[in-house]
């Protein structure tokens, strides 16, 4: 299958097409430079170069902030990138024929964080918007990892012990279980450093 990573320049991305590659899958692992998600005519024109059967999203932004401490200007860029960009990435690759769509999230989908207010609520809108698509009959999941270590956790907690970390082959260990069909669709999957949990997409009471 052909597979469409964003966010290529870290190292999660880099994990899973490490991972899919040696599996037989076709991998287009694009960085910022060769995919701008945010802007959405580059978006429609990659998308129908590369046709893609399956789109991970997983580039992402952070910076923390208390909510006082937060400029608006500050809040767009986490909700441009980490959920608009997911939708202007998922509506095109499903133009061109796209079936299955991976978001890579974050536990901080689940809690919110103190300093972390535009990040949780960006990663959060994500798991509402794999739960849409599966009503649109596509198959969709968010994977969402624990602690891990990446670029990104090393800038934000510099100094801690990486023993303590999961590694990012874990993350595409189970985007590979995804593929081959092990859990059901619109499933929510938190991964940690030595466990699993699924979250079923989640439904109100009528």
């Amino acid at each position: 299958m052909k597979v469409l990573i964003t966010g290529g320049q870290g190292t999660i991305a880099q994990a899973i097409t490490e991972t899919l590659e040696k599996t037989g899958h076709l991998v287009y692992d694009f960085g910022r430079k060769e995919l701008d998600i945010t802007n959405e005519v580059r978006v429609e024109f990659v998308m129908d170069w590369v046709r893609p059967d399956v789109l991970i999203n997983n580039a992402g932004y952070i910076v923390p902030s208390s909510i006082i401490d937060t400029s608006l200007e500050e809040w767009d860029k986490h909700i441009k990138i980490n959920l608009t960009g997911a939708f202007l990435c998922s509506k095109y690759a499903i133009l061109n024929g796209c079936k299955t769509i991976i978001n890579i999230g974050s536990t901080s989908a689940f809690e919110g964080r103190k300093n972390w207010e535009a990040y949780c609520a960006s990663k959060a809108g994500g798991t509402s918007l794999i739960e849409s698509l599966v009503e649109e009959e596509i198959k969709a999941y968010s994977l969402n990892p624990a602690r891990t270590e990446t670029k990104m956790r090393d800038r934000l907690f510099p100094g801690e012990d990486k023993n303590t970390l999961m590694s990012p082959l874990r993350i595409a260990e189970y985007v590979g279980k995804i593929l081959d069909n092990e859990f059901p669709n619109g499933s929510h999957i938190i991964v940690t450093k030595d466990n699993h949990v699924v979250i079923p997409k989640r439904k109100c009471p009528k």
